[in-house]
């Protein structure tokens, strides 16, 4: 409805429930919704509010617990990470890191975060060890944009990423 889903992001979960993260431009906000099939109707949910313009989110689903997760960048392009925990999205992280676009993948091997990110003009990874987010690597300082990053999901699950070079290519 009117600007309420602009830029979504979707994905399926275990049970092939479609969910979407997604810009409420009306509010500034970053909203998720899910279709629940036996009632009818999607539910949404406020994930972090007056978050700025253009908050560009990347969804994702935990394979160990099932539940989602997003990346996105707040209004001061700062890196942020939310989290479902079953019942609510608690309190987003700021990873400490400046960002435009990123993408948000789980290693299937141990089902920890990472996120690719552009910040500025360098493509930057980031990840989580079970305890902590590790600092950000800088992977190309030419130009990082529109990262799209995946775990293989065989072995050791080793990411890997695309994304638009200096040449735009």
């Amino acid at each position: 409805a009117a600007d309420q889903g602009s830029r979504p992001k979707l994905i399926f979960d275990a049970q092939n429930r479609p969910m979407i993260a997604h810009e409420d431009k009306n509010d500034v906000d970053l909203v998720f919704s899910v279709y629940d099939a036996q009632i009818g109707v999607w539910a949404t949910g406020l994930v972090d509010d007056n978050v700025g313009f253009d908050n560009r989110p990347s969804l994702a689903l935990n394979p160990t617990t099932g539940h989602p997760a997003i990346s996105y960048h707040r209004a001061g392009q700062r890196l942020m990470y939310a989290q479902w925990d079953g019942y609510s999205w608690g309190v987003p992280e700021d990873l400490g890191e400046t960002s435009v676009e990123s993408s948000l993948a789980f290693d299937p091997a141990d089902g920890n975060p990472a996120i690719a990110f552009r910040d500025g003009y360098k493509l930057m990874f980031k990840w989580h060890d079970g305890d902590a987010w590790l600092p950000g690597v800088i992977l190309d300082a030419a130009n990082g944009g529109h990262p799209s990053l995946v775990f293989n999901e065989y072995g050791d699950g080793w990411p890997a990423i695309s994304y638009l070079g200096d040449t735009y290519g």
